[in-house]
């Protein structure tokens, strides 16, 4: 059997490239959608709210999900990101603009 402080740490080391890999496959791609949409273009007000919803549920996570195996840590590691990628996204619009979309002025 594997010793459990190496599979916390692989499953760590698996939930960086799963975040990593969730940013422009999903997060982006969600924000894309017409519902993604309609959530870009709420007011200010309305997207706060929202992001402290989503903060809230994170707070709950930590609390209430115990991380006792490797999956569990991999499971809470991503859902513990996921309410700070979701209200950036929903706060500043989708990805910021990359170095091939930013025009310069010369």
């Amino acid at each position: 059997m594997i010793n459990q402080k190496i599979l916390n740490s692989l499953a760590i080391l698996a939930a960086g490239y799963a975040k990593r890999w969730m940013e422009g496959n999903l997060y982006d791609k969600a924000f894309e959608t017409k519902f993604g949409e309609k959530l870009k273009n709420l007011d200010k007000k309305s997207a706060y709210g929202i992001e402290f919803g989503l903060n809230f549920l994170t707070t709950i996570l930590d609390q209430k999900f115990r991380d006792d195996t490797a999956l569990k840590k991999f499971i809470k590691e991503i859902g513990m990101d996921a309410a700070s990628e979701l209200s950036k996204r929903l706060i500043n619009g989708t990805r910021e603009a990359s170095s091939d979309s930013v025009e310069f002025i010369e």
